[in-house]
């Protein structure tokens, strides 16, 4: 069963910024699906909720200077 998070990531400013995010997302096992959207500055994840976790998808983009500011 796939799970949907929507995070808010002000520090998304440019297409340079999601391509890096995404492709960080995608390396991580169980991402199936990341929608980056600069209007808005959000990312929606969907991931299989039994290979890895919202909470470790919050940590890489923190790890990767994009702080996220909600779990939605």
């Amino acid at each position: 069963m796939q799970q949907t998070v929507v995070f808010s990531v002000p520090a998304l400013h440019c297409d340079g910024c999601v391509e890096t995010v995404e492709h960080a997302l995608y390396g991580v096992e169980g991402v199936t699906s990341v929608k980056g959207a600069l209007d808005s500055k959000e990312l929606r994840i969907e991931f299989d909720p039994e290979m890895t976790l919202a909470d470790g998808l919050a940590a890489l983009l923190e790890n990767l200077g994009f702080p996220p500011e909600g779990l939605g």
